[in-house]
């Protein structure tokens, strides 16, 4: 019975760990957006550079002609254009990054569907088998009728 118990929790424990990373997950159109579509989208933006570097935005603004990418403070990408930040936002959580022509090339918008799918689809998927397996592996004969 306790190898049965055993052996079930690391099942549960390896499926809350997936259901943990899956939540962070974010999937993007793969067609490209114009700069009007994506200031207009209000959505996470992907940035790829001429360069192949990859930014992530929580949304993009055109101020004064200017682009600017909203992020976290302390996200990868505000690590990454620390030199180009121009202020931090009203409350304090993001910064605002004033973007060169260069760092414009790919701009990709967050596939909001899909995004949904994979953080609740997944998990559910894995739940559903994971209850399969536990119920086909126990024993319900609780010694009656023997």
């Amino acid at each position: 019975m306790m190898k049965t118990i055993r052996k079930h929790l690391r099942l549960v424990s390896l499926f809350l760990a997936i259901t943990f990373f899956i939540q962070s997950c974010r999937v993007y159109h793969s067609s490209t957006a114009s700069i009007d579509e994506a200031v207009q989208s209000n959505n996470k933006i992907k940035l790829v550079s001429v360069s192949d570097d990859t930014y992530i935005f929580q949304e993009l603004q055109r101020e004064n002609g200017n682009i600017y990418g909203i992020t976290k403070r302390n996200s990868p990408t505000a690590k990454l254009l620390s030199a180009q930040i121009s202020e931090e936002t009203k409350d304090q959580k993001n910064v605002k990054i004033l973007l060169r022509n260069d760092q414009l090339n790919n701009i990709h918008l967050q596939n909001k569907t899909m995004s949904t799918l994979a953080t609740v689809g997944i998990p559910l998927v894995i739940i559903g088998v994971i209850a399969i397996i536990a119920v086909n592996s126990m024993d319900f004969n609780f010694g009656f009728g023997e």
